[in-house]
């Protein structure tokens, strides 16, 4: 079963060898280095038992803190964040949460406590230094490993993280341990500040730039090719580059962990009362995180668009719109979804393997759609997370009208598009009750069951159960669809995709003809690489392509000369 399987690979994870979890350097290792900076005032108040429950149990408790999983040892937190996460308020992941609840049990000398929020603290902010949290590393690794797609070589992935390949190597050698080490020699902490409101906002700003930081660093990319690169040369020059360019990466979260928990030791120390009004802070942190994102980098800049972003076509290229805002690992960031950016690199990569003209448009920066120089147009929106322009959204009504096609991958349809499909509705995508994931749900309009897919020529792909699901523990329990209630003898419609089962068959696939143009609607996991296909090795972990059944789905609608009426047999 789903939730079982997704446990037991977590697990696995988690009982692995400590260098496995955060594939980087873990957050066992992480936490232990943390711990040998903290002060000695500090550490003092623990025993030898203690210290490795900070280090190998409250380090993983803030992934595992629902009441399904293990509770901390101590009960007054245990209690504490069970109410906090009841009132929908709370989560172990945001430190700005847990920051203040740290002060507070050091203050009121519940050291078991305030080392169980330590603990949650290095979680959150080591995560920002782990390799696999990037999107499309996530998917590889997580989504797709733990369905059972194999790595490079035919190894599974957890697999690749064996000590003979550089997956692993570089983790488990004892002696790159030192240069890991180095990373933290000697250093004890900086405090951030001494006034409440600019360490709650210090906090904010940085871990949420962080996220959009571990999406477009080079760096991170950087380490995995090396990888790829050592499994091939087996160059011992490769692998002392992938240890140092580890230590590299990790040095940064490794202190801003041990910068947060001495700010809170100071101002536990402190003999005045000390108030933290989160969302004051909040309020002046978001105007120093749109300030940063608005002076941030383009997609152009982005490392999921090198060596595929054209910004300069010829008449009769494809069109691709994509979003210069960055996107947000496990959240929305991005106007048209967290997923939005490394699936849109996806679609580039396929249109210029098989030599497809296309051209990049920046939503940001898109004034009006030009029909002659962009017949076809595309966006990825796994789920619209902010208003699109009303500017923009009339650009492409009238595109459609002037006689250009639309082909929208979703996900989410704004209104003026979902004004010209036919009526629908968007459940999340559900195997089956017992499949749902994370939480049940029994409101059948928000789920539509699925086993198979099936295409306009009779082709079927079954649907993994455990992939599709991963997808949805990916994005906050959803991986939706547009589902059309009224298709079959609608005039000038068309369906291309229905998800079935024994029981029944819902379009969720469609091709409009409106106006002089036309829209074609896909559900946006049909791209994703070995989501439907029987392709079950990866030939890379970060250098993920279409697959057949994404090139089969989506690129004939992409064809500038098939007409209006879409590619032959496309109906």
């Amino acid at each position: 079963m789903l939730k079982k399987r997704m446990f037991e690979v977590m697990g696995l994870l988690l009982v692995a060898p400590c260098h496995v979890f955060a594939w980087g350097m873990g957050h066992n290792s992480q936490t232990d280095q943390v711990w040998r900076g903290l002060p000695e005032s500090f550490r003092v108040h623990f025993t030898e038992r203690q210290r490795q429950d900070f280090v190998k149990h409250y380090s993983h408790y803030t992934d595992f803190y629902t009441p399904r999983h293990p509770k901390p040892r101590t009960e007054p937190a245990a209690a504490c964040c069970a109410e906090a996460v009841k009132r929908l308020k709370f989560n172990p992941h945001k430190t700005y949460y847990v920051f203040p609840l740290f002060v507070a049990a050091l203050r009121e000398e519940r050291y078991e406590d305030a080392l169980m929020w330590a603990g949650c603290i290095s979680h959150s902010v080591g995560d920002m230094g782990a390799l696999n949290h990037p999107d499309i590393l996530w998917f590889s690794h997580v989504c797709l490993g733990a369905s059972g797609v194999m790595g490079p070589g035919g190894r599974s992935v957890p697999a690749v993280f064996a000590p003979d390949t550089a997956y692993g190597k570089s983790y488990f050698d004892p002696k790159l341990q030192p240069v890991y080490a180095q990373a933290m020699a000697g250093y004890q902490g900086e405090i951030i500040s001494r006034d409440p409101e600019e360490v709650l906002e210090h906090i904010i700003v940085r871990d949420y730039l962080r996220k959009v930081e571990m999406n477009e660093d080079p760096g991170v990319y950087r380490i995995f090719l090396l990888m790829e690169t050592y499994n091939q040369d087996r160059s011992p020059a490769t692998y002392r580059k992938i240890a140092e360019a580890q230590a590299a990466y990790t040095r940064r979260a490794n202190r801003e962990i041990l910068d947060t928990i001495v700010t809170g030791i100071a101002f536990a120390e402190m003999t005045e009362n000390v108030t933290f009004d989160v969302s004051q802070a909040a309020i002046h942190a978001g105007k120093q995180i749109r300030l940063a994102r608005e002076n941030g980098p383009k997609a152009e800049e982005m490392i999921a668009f090198t060596g595929v972003w054209r910004e300069n076509a010829p008449k009769g290229a494809v069109g691709v719109i994509i979003s210069d805002r960055p996107s947000l690992v496990f959240s929305g960031g991005c106007p048209f979804g967290s997923k939005h950016q490394w699936l849109s690199s996806i679609v580039l990569k396929g249109l210029k393997r098989e030599g497809i003209s296309y051209q990049c448009l920046s939503y940001e920066r898109l004034e009006e759609l030009d029909v002659q120089q962009n017949p076809v147009v595309l966006t990825v929106a796994p789920k619209c997370t902010a208003g699109l322009r009303p500017s923009f959204m009339a650009s492409l009504v009238q595109y459609i009208n002037s006689g250009g096609r639309l082909i929208w991958l979703g996900g989410d349809v704004p209104g003026k598009i979902a004004e010209l499909l036919p009526s629908g509705r968007l459940p999340d995508i559900s195997t089956g009750d017992r499949f749902r994931f994370p939480f049940p749900v029994t409101d059948p309009d928000r789920h539509v069951e699925a086993e198979f897919v099936s295409l306009a020529d009779g082709r079927r792909f079954p649907v993994p159960d455990l992939r599709l699901k991963s997808f949805s523990w990916n994005t906050f329990g959803e991986c939706r669809c547009l589902l059309f209630d009224e298709v079959d003898g609608s005039p000038g419609t068309t369906p291309l995709m229905r998800l079935e089962t024994p029981r029944s068959s819902r379009v969720v696939g469609a091709h409009c003809k409106t106006g002089k143009g036309d829209l074609v609607y896909l559900p946006w996991f049909t791209i994703c690489p070995y989501m439907l296909s029987d392709e079950r090795v990866m030939a890379s972990l970060v250098g993920l392509e279409l697959d057949f059944v994404g090139k089969g789905i989506l690129l004939p609608w992409c064809s500038t000369t098939s007409g209006i009426g879409g590619p032959e047999g496309g109906g």
